[in-house]
């Protein structure tokens, strides 16, 4: 909840960030797209030092850095300085967000992995529910970066009440390969943990990408203020709380491989539905894309920690994160572009509409490893 309040809360913020620093789209691209960059340079030693310290530390400590970060990016007095914090702030961000998978992976018995990952989406929706609107309030009575600021109080209240409730995890000694997985003690010698790493990637990018540009596009198309773009995307991860409680459990009753398959043909329909000039069309593929994909990255993790579990989880985390952020980190950087050279969106919806097409495909490629149905069997271990 605390991460996400300003992860994907502050998206309504960006018009007035862009204005204030006088970015291009292209640098709007780049200043987004850089929580996919830091990713790849995150997101793997995050799993490593999750493996030594535990969740529970890295978590906390993730969460002091995004305070700080957000603290530099509302002081921030040049492009530079705002480049430089929203990259500390990334680098927090993605630190926790790969603990917080862990602890969800190590402390959910794999019968119910695909709800509990329903739930915590739904708990990120609802923190965007509430930072979205609340951001852009801020915003509008006090200036961009007293919202930004707001944004880091909540990290601070998030990281006091995380240490201290969470009893930590992660110190176990290993479990072993779950059900079905391949002989491999190590991470990083699984080609599924690739696989699923590049699934995840490419399923969760169109909702990142849309959060970002949405209000951009809805200012260029339908001369919308940012408190309208702000409420549609509220809506969209309104709809993402029942959408991930829905999938997770269709993830654990039913075949993974059509799920997941389905997501992926639904985020086809959204982002096409998004090339519409008719207002009422747009805002419904939006609200599809920002609910389906936030729920279609979720899942994504779920099914990357089934394939190996105890102390390599952390490093299974890491794989999927870097890998998926090299996907988030070029897709809104081509969509900035393409903005930019055609001087619209439709070219950047009909890209995203291509990716998930992608994805099917990737899914019907990995179907014999996530195609299972979502009860696993129960395991018998020694420490």
């Amino acid at each position: 909840m605390a991460l996400q309040v300003s992860n994907l809360g502050f998206s309504p913020l960006i018009p007035a960030i862009q204005k204030d620093f006088a970015l291009s789209f292209s640098q709007v691209g780049l200043f987004a797209g850089m929580y996919g960059l830091i990713s790849v340079f995150v997101s793997v030693p995050a799993g490593l030092a999750i493996r030594r310290v535990g969740e529970k530390l890295a978590l906390t400590t993730g969460l002091a850095v995004v305070a700080l970060g957000l603290a530099s990016l509302s002081a921030a007095g040049s492009v530079v300085a705002a480049f430089g914090a929203r990259a500390l702030w990334l680098t927090g961000y993605r630190c926790a967000f790969i603990a917080v998978m862990t602890a969800i992976a190590l402390s959910c018995p794999p019968a119910i992995r695909g709800r509990s990952m329903g739930i915590l989406g739904a708990i990120s929706a609802l923190a965007s529910v509430v930072g979205a609107p609340a951001g852009s309030l801020v915003a509008r009575d006090f200036g961009w970066r007293n919202g930004v600021l707001a944004y880091a109080a909540a990290a601070v209240v998030g990281a006091i009440v995380f240490a201290g409730v969470y009893r930590a995890r992660g110190g176990a000694p290993s479990l072993g390969s779950s059900s079905g997985a391949l002989p491999v003690s190590t991470a990083f010698r699984h080609p599924v943990v690739w696989g699923v790493a590049l699934l995840s990637g490419l399923s969760g990018v169109t909702s990142l990408t849309t959060n970002a540009f949405l209000p951009s596009a809805m200012g260029d198309v339908f001369h919308a203020t940012s408190v309208q773009a702000a409420s549609t995307i509220a809506t969209g991860f309104a709809w993402a709380i029942f959408v991930n409680l829905i999938f997770g459990f269709l993830m654990d009753r039913f075949n993974r491989s059509a799920v997941m398959g389905g997501l992926a043909l639904l985020l086809v329909a959204g982002s096409l539905l998004m090339v519409s000039k008719e207002l009422a069309v747009f805002r419904a593929g939006a609200v599809l894309v920002l609910a389906l994909g936030h729920a279609a990255i979720q899942q994504s993790y779920a099914l990357a920690a089934d394939i190996l579990r105890g102390r390599e989880t952390g490093n299974v985390m890491g794989i999927v994160g870097g890998v998926a952020g090299v996907v988030n980190y070029l897709t809104p950087q081509a969509l900035g572009l393409l903005r930019d050279r055609f001087g619209g969106f439709d070219a950047g919806w009909y890209t995203l509409a291509g990716i998930s097409g992608v994805t099917f495909l990737l899914v019907m490629l990995l179907r014999r490893r996530i195609g299972m149905a979502g009860r696993v069997p129960a395991m018998v271990t020694k420490a």
